[in-house]
């Protein structure tokens, strides 16, 4: 996940982690936000401890979903 504003890597998460975010943080344009109030007690420990720490003392942090890029293959030479 990336800061829309700063550009930076904020997280790296599994497949499923993501889906679980997605489904809680999704905003009615399809954006991702994650935000403090919405870490509900339903979250795994492990999802909550992430969100507090991306959010360090903000109250909301916009977020965009890069997917690595696929291993690159060496071609004959």
């Amino acid at each position: 996940m990336v800061d829309q504003d700063s550009g930076s890597t904020v997280a790296l998460l599994q497949e499923e982690e993501l889906a679980d975010l997605q489904k809680r943080y999704t905003t009615s344009d399809g954006d991702l936000v994650l935000r403090h109030g919405r870490a509900s007690l339903l979250l795994h420990w492990e999802e909550r401890r992430l969100i507090r720490a991306m959010l360090r003392g903000d109250h909301e942090l916009p977020v965009r979903v890069e997917r690595p890029l696929a291993p690159s293959r060496d071609l004959p030479g």
